[in-house]
């Protein structure tokens, strides 16, 4: 969702670059925000969201994984097939990736 909102953002950033106020005497103030800072900000936040969505999509992919294999030793459909594979190889492969 932050992704999404951000990118919408980016649509009407003009909208948000400056904001009027009035003090108790009535005289307005009017405060400009610099849009290019805006924008490098969004984008660091849609680039980090991306990021973030990718890596737990992995790290699911690979822990979803090693329990069916789990479940299925322990429930017997292996047929006394023992586990000799490591899993931590595709972790640390992950890790690798990752970080």
């Amino acid at each position: 969702m932050a992704v999404v909102g951000n990118l919408m953002f980016l649509a009407v950033i003009d909208d948000f670059s400056t904001f009027t106020w009035y003090d108790t005497t009535g005289t307005a103030h009017t405060f400009n925000v610099d849009q290019s800072g805006m924008f490098v900000q969004a984008m660091i936040k849609i680039i980090s969201g991306i990021l973030l969505m990718k890596q737990a999509t992995q790290s699911y992919g690979t822990v979803i994984a090693v329990l069916k294999e789990y479940k299925e030793a322990e429930s017997g459909r292996t047929r006394g097939v023992t586990m000799t594979e490591r899993k931590s190889k595709k972790t640390l492969a992950l890790k690798k990736l990752v970080g």
